[in-house]
């Protein structure tokens, strides 16, 4: 038999304490994550005998709740349908805490800092190679220092002026 998705996510919002009781919902894909914010409302023995809550734990400040790949979408649209919450909200990815939404910035500022250290590393490799005399300055370690230090310099201003961007929007 399918899933009711619908009566699965009425049935979680009861065992937390409603859509008041939380501070944030997100979800990846396996697993629903909120934020509670009372949890001596929260019924943690109902939460696990859930059809279709396959898992239960606690980690980062967010219950978790493990629904499984291909149905937590679906559960999760129905949750913040009942509950009122709006999807994505994370306060602590918004004042720059540790939240999901702050681990996803951070994997993608290190994949540009590390892109625009290559691309800088290379424009030093070249114009080393146009008649300069001696080692090129690609081969000198202090080129690749200088090239971190400008990579990340942007990096973070980038990163700050989305993070502005994001506080103005919400």
């Amino acid at each position: 038999m399918a899933l009711d998705y619908r009566k699965c996510a009425q049935e979680i919002s009861d065992h937390i304490g409603g859509g008041s009781n939380l501070v944030s919902a997100t979800h990846c894909q396996t697993r629903i994550r909120l934020q509670i914010r009372d949890y001596e409302k929260v019924d943690k023995d109902g939460l696990e005998e859930i059809e279709g809550v396959r898992g239960m734990f606690e980690s980062g400040g967010f219950l978790q709740l493990i629904i499984g790949t291909g149905l937590v979408g679906k559960v999760f649209d129905e949750f913040a349908s009942i509950t009122g919450i709006d999807p994505g909200t994370d306060r602590e990815a918004r004042s720059g805490g540790t939240g999901y939404g702050s681990q996803v910035l951070s994997s993608l500022i290190a994949g540009l800092a590390g892109g625009l250290a290559g691309a800088l590393i290379a424009v030093f490799a070249g114009l080393g190679s146009i008649g300069a005399a001696g080692d090129p300055p690609a081969s000198n370690p202090v080129v690749y220092v200088i090239a971190f230090v400008i990579c990340f310099v942007i990096v973070f201003i980038i990163a700050w002026i989305l993070q502005k961007r994001k506080r103005l929007k919400s």
